[in-house]
């Protein structure tokens, strides 16, 4: 009432009285705080929260009181240590805990240096509650963030482990799998979220995906067609996704025209399928077919994902079979710039090598077929690259 009447004084009082009814109650000692912080007193605030804190050393509403209020005063290592002070008590209940990290995730997690401590807070809070399902799949979810996906899978798995009634749960198990290359998990992953939702149309895709990696493509086609089976007719994405990993399948068995049959399949239920437009522009410039279709493909993708280093590979060799050596030796070192060491393949330095080769440096070339025989030594192409110092047509 004195709020809306713009009664500072009378508010300030009022907020005395309450605290002097009963000087041993932290919540009066807090709600004072938040009074005095609200009107600029910052240093009577900070004597209540301190008080709050004497008063009851346990209290989880003290000292996050006291982070909320480091926080308004832009004090990071104050917000910090009092963050972590109230994550430690017992007090506070399980969902408040959680409000209170993703709180202060999204205040840190932009900053490297804090995941350290990020990742103490989430250890400390699965010390406190192993059982909670919440605080493995917050974790989870952050480490996924932090780009820790062998780290992120564990945690899903204590998730999935406690509560395995989580659809989206496995097929972000699976994908975590995936990133990490461990198809053997992923399979597993796959095949256990299957018990419980044997009709996700999408599983079986991914299941089928792995298998044709793995060359077992008579079992990826089954697990594809059961995955059309259940797809629903009007989920057009994922029925062009399921097309284009057909296409695939059929590549991988040298059926190559009816690879090209299924991509066109998928374009037609999603133009904007940008993987369906990548494989088809790849596996034409490979087999040297429809160059001009295979460009008009790639350049549709390049405008939508025009960092993407797959992508400019595929751009890249597609203007190589093109014979634009210059702009296809751009592209390859764009490629080269923004793949990470430990994405880079020997296809790539391959490509990187023949290109370079075919617009007059030599060297460069050698250089460059070397490097990706450490990622492939069998390769016999590679080889005689190397070996002989020139370009070889296969």
């Amino acid at each position: 009432m004195y709020f809306n009447e713009n009664d500072t004084a009378s508010i300030l009082a009022e907020a005395d009285r309450l605290r002097e009814s009963s000087p041993s109650n932290v919540e009066f000692m807090v709600f004072s705080g938040k009074v005095y912080s609200m009107f600029g007193k910052r240093e009577e605030a900070l004597k209540f929260f301190d008080r709050a804190c004497e008063l009851d050393p346990s209290s989880g509403l003290a000292y996050y009181s006291k982070a909320e209020f480091y926080n308004s005063v832009n004090d990071s290592v104050g917000y910090d240590r009092e963050v972590f002070n109230a994550l430690k008590q017992n007090s506070l209940d399980v969902n408040t805990k959680l409000s209170i990290l993703r709180g202060y995730i999204q205040q840190m997690y932009t900053d490297s240096l804090q995941r350290p401590r990020i990742i103490q807070l989430f250890d400390t809070l699965i010390v406190q509650h192993p059982l909670e399902h919440d605080i493995h799949d917050s974790y989870a979810r952050y480490l996924i963030i932090a780009r820790d996906y062998a780290a992120a899978a564990e945690q899903e798995e204590q998730t999935l482990g406690l509560d395995p009634a989580d659809p989206e749960g496995w097929e972000m198990l699976s994908s975590l799998y995936l990133q990490i290359d461990s198809l053997d998990k992923a399979e597993d992953a796959i095949v256990r979220s299957l018990y419980y939702y044997p009709d996700n149309a999408r599983q079986h895709v991914v299941l089928g995906s792995i298998y044709t990696q793995r060359k077992e493509t008579a079992k990826g086609m089954e697990e594809f067609r059961k995955a059309l089976s259940l797809a629903d007719k009007a989920d057009v994405e994922l029925l062009s996704s399921i097309y284009t990993s057909i296409g695939d399948n059929m590549y991988q068995q040298q059926l190559s025209d009816s690879s090209y049959v299924y991509y066109r399949k998928a374009l037609q239920y999603n133009p904007g399928n940008m993987l369906a437009l990548n494989n088809c522009a790849y596996h034409m410039a490979v087999e040297g077919k429809d160059l001009d279709e295979a460009l008009h493909m790639i350049e549709k993708v390049m405008n939508e994902e025009k960092d993407n280093p797959t992508s400019l590979d595929t751009y890249a060799w597609v203007l190589f079979k093109r014979k634009d050596y210059a702009k296809a030796r751009e592209m390859i070192d764009r490629t080269i710039e923004l793949t990470d060491e430990a994405d880079m393949s020997a296809d790539v330095l391959e490509h990187a090598g023949d290109i370079y080769f075919m617009d007059g440096e030599p060297d460069m070339a050698v250089d460059f077929w070397k490097r990706a025989m450490k990622y492939d030594p069998d390769n016999e192409l590679l080889q005689r690259k190397v070996r002989h110092k020139t370009y070889f047509f296969k």
